[in-house]
């Protein structure tokens, strides 16, 4: 945007704009060059929906046939294409439209041009997205001048000057599901809910977290307690309280009230001077609205009760059941009861009541549903329940618990404390056991920082972040790197055999013996390298059912076969050469010692 109004400026078109409206140029422009880019994308995909062999109704049922899959890819390639070839002039006509919009034009001419594109944008609102574009829609425009509008050669020759620049830098990338359905996403920027949070999940997984915790959120918070209103009010000040807290996203407690209910509350004082009973009024209104069990048809070993209720006009409305009729009680000893309207001996009114009651071990329950973005679940949890213990006071009888999809990462986190020292002491022990030497071990064991440093670069690389998929590919790279280290340990004790053993050669001849089997062992470590690659590099683009555990799986293990190896090539070979030369002078110092101690002895008995 900047390039547009230094060109803009260079010809004395405007005059310079403020840093302040060129920004809001700029986001104006990204916001409808999308917009039109998108429309112009989506309006080719319904001309080959249409198309005369493409039907779309057996598609969307029975999914894409093999002729059909091979057209629908022809006309990605062939939109693809298009859309590099529209994006330039495009952006740059819809960047000088906006800058002009914003901007002091030096010439009368860009005014009333500025004008009649805001019309033209003002009318277009009324067109129906994803209407037929036509020659005069919004989203028909072309990439050089909108139809209807004269040509100004002056902007025709900055677009012409930018298009260029712009079209060397510009790609295009397919998008994640997690950016268009995630949190935080297209799609979930598009359709937000007030009072609501979009919760984006799989059918099985939202199955699952309901069945384990309740709530398909992040963090769900479960308040309980003896009285529906008091929990209502303990949810909504612990959303309140969450709601500061960094990280916190969505949060929102269940709505409990918003339903009207009708109240009939019996005035004891004016139902006794009517003679009325307050059994009789709760009589009367359960019959009338809810309906009483009068009898039961018995056929064969069914029993089926029967029902009795007022008909829909005598309760449809608040009026209607205060002219419900109740019986009082005579006057004197004997005579016939009256009948009296509901209204006189209670109060009749509509209410704000629950929608709907839940409850959970005997007790009313409500849920705060939130998300956590851009921090860890488990810190926020912990920072969350001190926050709220410390700010809220909760009434007797309501308590909170913890809930959601954390849980699943909590005891993950449990277990993995566990399996990876264990995988790790395992490890070694198995390299104890087929050495039958402690530093041989040891220097084994050195392949794992390196694999850990390389792993967590690659997962930095490629955004992935940690979960319970990653450190079982952290858990693999660490096998992995170590069976790599043991080729190299292999072809050492073999080179230092053939050289004769540790007993009979010297320090250049370790060294050498050490030099013989590094070298020897590069075309393996090539070898095992270029299959490793080869067999992970794709699983890093997989895709498809599965692909969400596969990326993130692949990423360290790769990441930390390369580093380790590295490592191992470098430094193996080193430090193997300073442990054996540490031995080779202990031999020979021990060996000196004994053929020391023989010559005195020989010396003793030929003196004696």
């Amino acid at each position: 945007m900047r390039a547009v109004a230094d060109a803009m400026i260079r010809r004395n078109l405007i005059s310079p704009p403020d840093p302040d409206r060129l920004a809001d140029a700029t986001a104006s422009a990204l916001k409808l060059f999308d917009v039109q880019m998108r429309e112009y994308a989506y309006q080719r995909g319904r001309e080959l929906f249409r198309s005369p062999g493409f039907d779309e109704a057996a598609w969307r049922l029975d999914g894409l046939s093999a002729e059909a899959l091979r057209r629908w890819r022809g006309h990605v390639r062939v939109v693809d294409a298009q859309l590099l070839e529209r994006a330039p002039g495009l952006f740059n006509r819809i960047a000088i439209e906006e800058v002009l919009a914003r901007a002091k034009a030096t010439d009368s001419r860009l005014t009333e041009y500025v004008a009649r594109v805001k019309g033209r944008r003002e009318s277009a609102e009324s067109v129906p997205h994803h209407a037929a574009a036509g020659a005069g829609h919004a989203m028909s425009r072309t990439a050089t001048m909108p139809a209807g509008l004269e040509p100004i050669p002056e902007l025709d020759a900055v677009q012409e000057e930018l298009a260029g620049p712009f079209s060397r830098g510009l790609m295009l990338w397919r998008k994640s599901r997690e950016e268009m359905v995630g949190f935080g996403g297209e799609l979930d920027q598009a359709v937000p809910m007030p009072g609501w949070t979009n919760v984006w999940t799989m059918p099985i997984q939202n199955r699952v977290d309901m069945l384990a915790t309740g709530v398909n959120t992040s963090v769900g918070i479960r308040v309980l307690g003896h009285d529906l209103q008091a929990v209502a009010d303990v949810s909504n000040r612990v959303a309140a309280i969450v709601k500061e807290i960094p990280g916190a996203a969505d949060v929102f407690a269940d709505p409990i009230r918003g339903k009207g209910v009708i109240e009939v509350r019996a005035d004891r004082e004016r139902a006794a001077r009517r003679g009325v009973g307050v059994g009789e009024i709760n009589a009367v209104v359960e019959t009338a609205l809810a309906g009483r069990v009068a009898t039961s048809v018995v056929a064969g070993r069914e029993r089926t009760p029967i029902r009795v209720r007022y008909a829909r006009a005598f309760r449809e409305d608040e009026e209607s059941v205060r002219n419900l009729l109740v019986r009082s009680l005579p006057p004197g000893d004997d005579g016939p009861p009256r009948l009296i309207p509901l209204g006189d001996v209670a109060e009749v009114r509509v209410i704000d009541g629950p929608a709907t009651i839940k409850g959970e071990s005997g007790l009313p329950r409500n849920y705060v549903r939130l998300n956590v973005r851009d921090r860890d679940v488990s810190d926020f949890v912990e920072e969350a329940k001190r926050v709220v213990r410390a700010r809220l006071q909760l009434p007797p009888g309501c308590f909170l618990e913890w809930t959601g999809q954390f849980e699943h990462e909590l005891r993950a986190r449990r277990t993995l404390l566990i399996v990876i020292p264990a995988v790790l002491i395992l490890i070694f022990a198995i390299l104890y056991w087929t050495y039958r030497d402690l530093a041989d071990a040891c220097l084994m064991m050195l392949a794992v920082p390196g694999a850990l440093a390389g792993g967590i670069v690659c997962q930095w690389i490629f955004g992935a972040k940690f979960s319970v998929t990653v450190w079982i590919g952290y858990i693999a790279c660490f096998g992995m790197a170590t069976s790599t280290g043991v080729i190299m340990l292999v072809y050492l004790r073999d080179a230092l055999e053939r050289a004769g053993g540790i007993d009979s050669v010297d320090e250049e001849g370790l060294r050498r013996a050490v030099l013989e089997g590094a070298v020897h062992r590069l075309r393996p470590k090539l070898l095992t390298e270029a299959t490793l690659i080869l067999g992970l590099a794709p699983m890093l683009w997989a895709g498809g059912v599965g692909g969400e555990v596969i990326r993130p799986m692949a990423a360290p293990v790769l990441g930390g076969i390369l580093v380790a190896d590295e490592v191992i090539d470098l430094f193996l070979p080193l430090l193997f050469y300073h442990v054996r030369r540490i031995r080779l002078r202990l031999h020979r110092r021990t060996t000196g010692g004994a053929a020391s101690t023989s010559a005195s002895a020989r010396l003793g008995s030929v003196v004696g």
